[in-house]
């Protein structure tokens, strides 16, 4: 059993512009998103957006080469250089994060922990605390449902005047599960059940509000030689 999502459902993931349109589509709110300059002034002209934005490469993982762009000689400069960029609408609202579980045999997404991210560093949430949201769980279920997923899937959304928006969607854990692991949703359980041939059966808010986790770094300074006289016990 390999837990990935299908080929289809992975290529058009990669693909950032053809996922934004495949959203709109599907009437799934996602931030607005151009695929040249030309479409964006129009947009920028009707009052639908403005700077700043978030430029990026259109293929690719994760924030790798996003660059927040304040003024339009900037973007000209850039799309100058890489006319395959796009153009997304920068969000100033809630970063949302949910760690989804979705079922190898029914493909539907079964549990889900949804925590707003409260500091974030080198891409990654090192500060969360947990909700619940029964609307959103449902929105989760209705938006697996377009897809092939099997396994955990990381889904990032923003929260805006009432409204979830559809950021992006990661087909692995997350770098922030631990916070779903240490408030009891556990995901490894529901991997060894698929793997065992068991379908699990649907749970969605089994877990505290307001759970908050804070993951921070620490540093170790000394001589080689006197490494091994530490006490690592005590460190």
């Amino acid at each position: 059993v390999v837990f990935v999502p299908d080929f289809e459902t992975a290529k058009l993931f990669f693909d950032k512009y053809k996922m934004y349109q495949f959203l709109v589509e599907n009437n799934i709110d996602t931030p607005l998103t151009f695929d040249n300059i030309s479409n964006f002034k129009l947009a920028q002209e009707a009052g639908k957006v403005n700077f700043p934005v978030f430029v990026k490469p259109r293929t690719g993982s994760g924030s790798v080469g996003a660059i927040k762009v304040k003024e339009e000689n900037e973007l000209n400069l850039l799309f100058n250089n890489d006319p395959t960029l796009i153009i997304q609408e920068f969000m100033d609202c809630d970063d949302i994060d949910v760690d989804v579980y979705v079922d190898i045999f029914s493909h539907e997404a079964i549990s889900a922990f949804a925590k707003n991210k409260i500091e974030t560093k080198i891409g990654g949430a090192n500060k969360t605390i947990s909700f619940i949201d029964n609307y959103l769980f449902e929105l989760i279920q209705s938006i697996v449902r377009l897809f092939t997923f099997r396994g955990t899937i990381d889904i990032d959304f923003f929260y805006r005047n009432g409204k979830y928006y559809l950021s992006e969607i990661n087909p692995r854990f997350g770098g922030g599960y631990i916070h779903a692991y240490g408030a009891g949703v556990d995901f490894i359980k529901l991997i060894q059940n698929n793997l065992q041939g068991l379908s699990n059966k649907p749970s969605f808010g089994n877990y505290p509000e307001n759970h908050v986790m804070m993951m921070y770094d620490s540093a170790i300074f000394q001589q080689d030689d006197k490494l091994f006289d530490l006490d690592i016990r005590n460190l």
